[in-house]
């Protein structure tokens, strides 16, 4: 089973070898790995949640979110803005 996670504070390699190491100490875990510049880690086996992973992140100092977390967290303005485009544009429009 492979899973994706979004690790916000990351600045550097050391930051992302730390939350791969504790992330690895989990029981079922077989390998993680981190992309730096994406913020995504990425978490292979089974037998581990979501909330043992999350609070491993968050023990090595880091903000952890679910994929699905993150991507419901973006949609709302995205559409909240493109309302108010839609109503500003149809006003210029008229005039």
């Amino acid at each position: 089973m492979k899973k994706k996670y979004t690790v916000n504070g990351m600045m550097c390699s050391a930051c992302s070898s730390s939350v791969e190491r504790v992330v690895k100490k989990i029981e079922g875990v077989e390998s993680a790995s981190v992309n730096l510049n994406a913020k995504l880690l990425l978490v292979e086996g089974s037998g581990f949640s979501d909330e043992q992973v999350l609070t491993a992140v968050k023990k090595a100092g880091f903000e952890g979110y679910t994929l699905e977390e993150k991507v419901e967290e973006v949609k709302k303005p995205i559409t909240k803005r493109l309302t108010l485009s839609v109503v500003f544009t149809l006003i210029l429009s008229y005039l």
